[in-house]
């Protein structure tokens, strides 16, 4: 009566406990069970629990799958329950090493481009990604004239595979400059500071990455 919510209301739970002899990465999967389940995974104790992994429908399956770093000596509680209430559910649970960890890398190109006349930029960059998934950037574009910041937002979402590039255009804040007009971007030095996140669409696994650049915009 007292089973967490993790990600998904739990029906018909079954726990298991894991403690590892040695540090290991670990996955947790119910691969081979008949029907539609969750996963989720906890440190701490009994009424003070902390999910440290979550899943549901993994691998393009009503089966869950949950990876993660696991240390010696620390014992991990497993909860696997259904999505639905179901009948005649028979569960297949599996504990075996994982693969490694779900990994990408965003970076901002040198260059950037800018219309003087309405002060409109653009930013790309690419990202790596270890596996397919889907990479969701936002960030700011900040540029100084006459001692006056100059700060734009965007934001992109990338169907990462492999090495792929982003591009988004900026929305420009306009700023009184000396008090008389709008301050648009321009051409020259300008920084770039931006949060990307991505989740492993196989096992769940949420990852995030903060970046800073110096580019240069250049007039189009």
């Amino acid at each position: 009566s007292d089973d967490p919510y993790s990600c998904y209301t739990p029906y018909q739970s079954v726990w298991f406990t894991y403690t590892p002899q040695s540090n290991a990465r670990v996955e947790v999967n119910t691969l081979g069970s008949n029907y539609d389940t969750t996963l989720a995974v906890f440190t701490g104790t009994r009424g003070a629990l902390t999910q440290i992994g979550c899943n549901e429908d993994a691998g393009g399956t009503v089966n869950s799958r949950v990876r993660f770093d696991a240390v010696a000596g620390t014992t991990y509680y497993v909860m696997a329950s259904s999505l639905y209430p179901t009948s005649n559910a028979s569960l297949v649970f599996n504990v075996q090493p994982a693969p490694p960890a779900f990994t990408f890398v965003p970076t901002v190109n040198q260059f950037g481009t800018v219309i003087p006349s309405t002060g409109a930029v653009s930013v790309s960059g690419s990202v790596v990604c270890s596996v397919p998934s889907y990479v969701y950037i936002t960030g700011q574009v900040k540029q100084v004239r006459g001692g006056v910041p100059i700060t734009g937002w965007f934001q992109a979402a990338v169907p990462c595979s492999g090495t792929t590039a982003w591009n988004a255009t900026v929305q420009n804040a306009a700023a009184l400059f000396h008090g008389r007009s709008s301050a648009l971007f321009s051409g020259g030095p300008a920084t770039v500071s931006a949060s990307a996140f991505a989740v492993d669409p196989d096992s769940g696994e949420f990852k995030q990455v903060n970046l800073q650049a110096n580019t240069t915009l250049r007039a189009k």
